[in-house]
């Protein structure tokens, strides 16, 4: 049915494949009558060099042996595309990534709204049909890349045992730098290291469009940073290219990306705002929001505890009696602090945990401004280990915040607001002289 050839390790190999759409498996006698003696001669004649059968159904054990014994290859049509494309080096990238810096020692589940299981809605939304890509928007520290990791070894660990489902693809956006293509940013994401072996971008968007991949483009406020609304768009515009009736696209960030509701209008539900009156955009694709809980006061003591476990254990620091009385001994000197409404935000949680896995530290020492002067200075080094956030120097970034708080208290205090009430004279003395958005 299909002839086809490929270079595999400096070889060219002739493929000829045997398509059978039954809605029942192929059997061994089947095999042995119809399609062997036909193939067979083929091989023996030397003109393929591999036959492959393929069938919407997998064999039995006997069947495949029997297939196996005949130099044959038999595949269902899922497996049949991840051969042909190879994901292998690049899902054992994505568990050990995963794996990378103990994440899978103390990794916590995430929810949304009532006590909502984020990853169960996630592997529910996988097994729906013609279902809407989804948004998770989370401020920052949430754990929104560590449940992108999380998320995509699952997936991967799956495809790996199993040999189907869907494969993960995860793309950090914060890479992107002003206008970018879907091809440049696929085949960045995918043939860097050989990750992927006979990528072309043209067979990776049919395969996407046949639903065999699940996409998680995290960090598009990352994208978004220093960037004009043009340039977003015009990105954003690109990754909806991905957005398909079978494919699964999850788009990750911060609220905080959008400076205005129309923009966020614009991205995520796709309309246009007219004459106070809203207007679809068809161009724009239409997403599902999901907003982040964040902890509950029991989940972050939870997520210290596993914390400081791994930490004290990873860095071989001695804390002078048994690992598990020390990190009892830590979550009740905690907990005795009342710091519970700092501890909520899981980015938070994990730097006072860092804090107390030094036995020399004595906690009560510490007040609620001397942690959150420690959160500010760990947030801001967080950031500048961004790509998208160096345009400005962390000494700019204190002093901008610093800035705008006070400017915030002296004109009543409030808790948020839109960039647009911010002063342009404020924004203007740190722009540097850079020639940047404001």
């Amino acid at each position: 049915d299909v002839f086809y050839e490929r270079f595999e390790y400096g070889s060219l190999i002739r493929y000829a494949v045997e398509a059978k759409n039954y809605e029942k498996p192929l059997t061994k006698a089947y095999i042995s009558t119809h399609i062997f003696p036909e193939y067979s001669v083929l091989l023996n004649n030397k003109e393929v060099d591999k036959v492959i059968i393929i069938a919407p159904l997998d064999v039995s054990p006997d069947t495949r042996q029997y297939i196996i014994g005949c130099g044959f290859m038999f595949m269902t049509l899922e497996q049949f595309r991840s051969y042909i494309m190879n994901f292998l080096t690049y899902l054992e990238g994505l568990c050990t990534g995963y794996r990378e810096g103990g994440l899978d020692k103390y990794y916590m589940p995430l929810y949304y709204g009532e006590n909502k299981s984020l990853k169960d809605r996630l592997l529910s939304w996988i097994s729906e049909e013609n279902s809407k890509p989804i948004a998770i928007l989370a401020g920052y520290g949430m754990g929104k890349t560590s449940f992108s990791k999380h998320f995509a070894c699952t997936l991967a660990e799956n495809f790996l045992e199993n040999n189907r489902g869907r494969i993960p693809i995860y793309i950090r956006l914060g890479e992107i730098s002003d206008e970018q293509s879907l091809e440049g940013l696929l085949a960045k994401s995918l043939i860097s290291s050989n990750a992927v072996q006979n990528y072309t971008f043209e067979l990776f968007m049919e395969l996407n469009r046949a639903g065999q991949f699940c996409i998680l483009l995290d960090g598009f406020d990352e994208m978004k940073h220093a960037m004009t609304w043009d340039q977003f768009r015009h990105n954003v515009k690109e990754l909806n290219r991905l957005v398909e009736k079978n494919s699964k696209v999850v788009l990750l960030g911060r609220p905080s990306a959008f400076i205005s509701d129309s923009e966020q209008a614009l991205i995520l539900r796709g309309v246009r705002p007219l004459d106070e009156k809203e207007v679809r955009a068809f161009e724009w694709s239409i997403y599902d929001r999901i907003e982040l809980n964040f902890f509950t006061r029991e989940a972050s003591i939870e997520f210290m505890e596993k914390y400081i476990r791994h930490l004290v254990t990873d860095s071989g620091i001695d804390c002078n009696m048994p690992l598990e009385d020390f990190v009892s001994k830590r979550i009740v000197e905690i907990e005795a602090l009342d710091f519970s409404e700092i501890i909520l935000r899981p980015v938070q949680a994990k730097m006072l945990a860092e804090i107390a896995s030094e036995p020399s530290q004595q906690l009560e020492s510490y007040s609620r401004y001397g942690l959150y002067k420690h959160f500010m200075d760990c947030i801001i080094e967080r950031e500048m280990f961004k790509k998208s956030r160096r345009v400005f120097s962390s000494d700019t970034r204190r002093n901008f915040v610093r800035e705008l708080a006070w400017w915030m208290w002296c004109d009543g205090g409030g808790s948020g607001l839109a960039l647009s009430e911010i002063p342009r004279s404020l924004i203007d003395k740190f722009r540097d002289g850079k020639n940047v958005d404001r």
